[in-house]
């Protein structure tokens, strides 16, 4: 039967994509070739922070799930998915309500060899009601560059387009990332650098500058398809969004099963 390599799922632990977008891939196991493939877990962030604005400085957990499934449409070589991801924020914070955001993100990926471009439509809500619904589009362009070198860099370029105000602002916000990443026995162990900016008043007063970040992460699988994820990031952001505060740490911890 025929086989694949596919990596387990890239849902970071110190979960950049909580305050920055960021995934990495993660070490290689084999499994079947599938028709689907996708992921599930939870993370545990010590405070939570979007895109550079600080949201929750209590710690929070946050699950989170994704499918891929894989199209039979092929143009001129480049592959379609079908892409279904959603996360969720569980507050600690005795003044909140547990359950205070909700994210779904639904679209297409285009894949060429090495390249693919992910266009999503996301959704915000808040079940708790703490903020009204707001609507966006994702376009992620990145470089899978593992294999070339030693390290790889997972080099990634973001833009998200404001539809609809609610917990976020209507603007564009534009992101560029690298995760520079090797594998040390079953270990995969990451570098991801950030920067974040903004324009049409995606940030308060029109500030263009969000923040910068870099950190380290682990993967470690445990056993089949499940790893233990853990980081530790460094955020430098706009005072001027964060009520006079600039320098931030976060740290993160979690679970994520691939299928």
């Amino acid at each position: 039967m025929k086989t694949k390599t596919t990596t387990l799922a890239a849902i970071l632990a110190t979960s950049v994509a909580s305050f920055a977008g960021t995934t990495v891939k993660t070490a290689s196991v084999e499994k079947t070739e599938p028709s689907y493939s996708g992921f599930y877990g939870i993370n545990a962030l010590s405070s939570y922070i979007n895109k550079g604005t600080e949201i929750d400085n209590n710690p929070i957990f946050q699950p989170f799930a994704g499918i891929t499934v894989p199209t039979k449409i092929e143009l001129a070589g480049v592959k379609t998915s079908v892409v279904l991801e959603t996360r969720q924020n569980l507050h600690t914070d005795k003044n909140l309500s547990v359950w205070a955001r909700s994210e779904v993100n639904a679209g297409i990926l285009l894949s060429k060899n090495r390249i693919s471009l992910l266009t999503t439509y996301e959704l915000v809500t808040s079940p708790n009601k703490s903020f009204d619904h707001s609507e966006g589009l994702n376009f992620t362009l990145s470089f899978d560059d593992s294999g070339i070198a030693p390290i790889s860099l997972n080099p990634r370029v973001k833009a998200y387009v404001g539809i609809n105000s609610g917990f976020e602002s209507l603007g564009n916000y534009y992101e560029v990332g690298v995760a520079p990443s090797f594998v040390t026995g079953k270990t995969t162990v990451s570098f991801p650098v950030n920067l974040g900016v903004g324009s049409k008043n995606f940030y308060k007063d029109n500030e263009r500058y969000g923040y910068s970040s870099v950190g380290v992460s682990t993967v470690t699988p445990v056993f089949k398809n499940t790893a233990l994820v853990a980081g530790v990031n460094y955020l430098n952001t706009n005072d001027k969004i964060n009520s006079g505060k600039k320098d931030f740490w976060l740290t993160s911890a979690g679970l994520v099963v691939s299928f």
